[in-house]
């Protein structure tokens, strides 16, 4: 048979029967053994790229670099000295993007036979990242067709609660194979399937203070928050090794590959603007939805170049959300896998 016509799941069984041969080669003899049932607990490390999570930082990163640092500064590139800007970052350097996660979890291992064995156990994910980053730009217009309460601005951004969150939890059923090397070590390669019932969030809370040459102040808060749950569907190829201090109880270290991906994301959203100046006018207007997340893309043009606009998004109705630069939302939280545990026999 052509080797292109073999499907991912002919193959794994295909690695499956391999394993298992190798493995039930060594049983005679074998000197780590564990007892017909164990259970064992485990936390560690994951490396993931969620990808159309990360859009979330991406875009408040691109929209403070296009409508403030490379306006102003395409303003003082065309007068020179005639408009002078003084630009001054704090906090992060930039809006980070979510790239770790911390595994948890337990499991129930059945020893078939001595290198072979099944567990059946639950794993969660739980990765969030939170950003705080502030601006602030002095600009000095001396124009002379500009009016005097002009000449001077000052603009202050600060987003102190930025947050890009994702949460799973899984059932996972998972196939070992192992090989003695030792009385104390063992060595062992392993396979999981896991359903991903998986949760995200974003939160960005964000505060602009203009302040005019005359003193004419405006304070400005902008604060938003979405919510979304799905099901995706991942699987693990990896490796461990194990230690046995004590006759039923084991330490073991294991590191993996994990395949997850979300097949889409639904749930509620809400956000709040204000705003207040300095002759004590305030105003707020707030909204809430429930909604499917897309990716949004839009494009502005302006006299200093042009933003093409990626954007998380479900405030919108289904009408819209079919056209006008609207595709789906599917992250992954796919990425290496570290962990170390505890098990114990019964």
């Amino acid at each position: 048979m052509n080797a292109r016509h073999f499907t991912g799941p002919a193959l794994a069984l295909a690695l499956l029967a391999v394993l298992s041969a190798a493995g039930f080669s060594q049983e005679d003899g074998y000197k780590f053994r564990f007892s017909n049932f164990s259970l064992e607990f485990y936390g560690g490390y994951s490396k993931i790229n969620p990808n159309d999570l990360d859009k979330h930082a991406q875009y408040e990163e691109s929209y403070l670099q296009f409508y403030w640092l490379n306006r102003f500064n395409y303003m003082h590139s065309n007068y020179g000295d005639a408009y002078l800007v003084t630009s001054t970052r704090s906090g992060d350097s930039v809006f980070k993007t979510l790239q770790k996660a911390t595994p948890y979890g337990v499991r129930l291992r059945y020893q078939v036979s001595p290198t072979f064995s099944l567990s059946l156990g639950v794993q969660f994910l739980d990765g969030t990242q939170s950003s705080n980053v502030g601006l602030m730009i002095d600009m000095q217009d001396q124009r002379p067709d500009v009016a005097d309460h002009q000449k001077f601005r000052s603009f202050q951004y600060q987003n102190s609660g930025f947050t890009t969150q994702a949460k799973a939890w899984m059932p996972v059923m998972g196939l070992h194979f192992g090989w003695n090397l030792s009385s104390v070590f063992r060595y062992e390669v392993s396979i999981a399937f896991e359903p991903m019932f998986a949760q995200c969030r974003t939160f960005t809370q964000s505060r602009i203070v203009i302040t005019m040459a005359d003193g004419y102040q405006t304070d400005s808060a902008y604060t938003e928050e979405m919510k979304g749950t799905g099901f995706g569907l991942g699987g693990e190829l990896g490796m461990g090794l194990f230690i046995r201090p004590l006759k039923n109880a084991r330490l073991f270290i294991e590191g993996s590959y994990a395949f997850r991906a979300i097949s889409e994301l639904s749930g509620p959203g809400w956000n709040r603007i204000s705003s207040r100046d300095s002759n004590g006018i305030y105003d707020e207007t707030s909204a809430n939805w429930s909604n499917k997340w897309l990716i949004q893309r839009a494009y502005d043009y302006r006299s200093w170049g042009s933003f093409a606009s990626i954007h998380i998004q479900n405030q919108h109705t289904y009408e819209v959300a079919g056209n006008n630069g609207y595709s789906n939302f599917s992250p992954e939280l796919s990425g290496l896998q570290f962990r170390a545990g505890l098990g114990f026999n019964f």
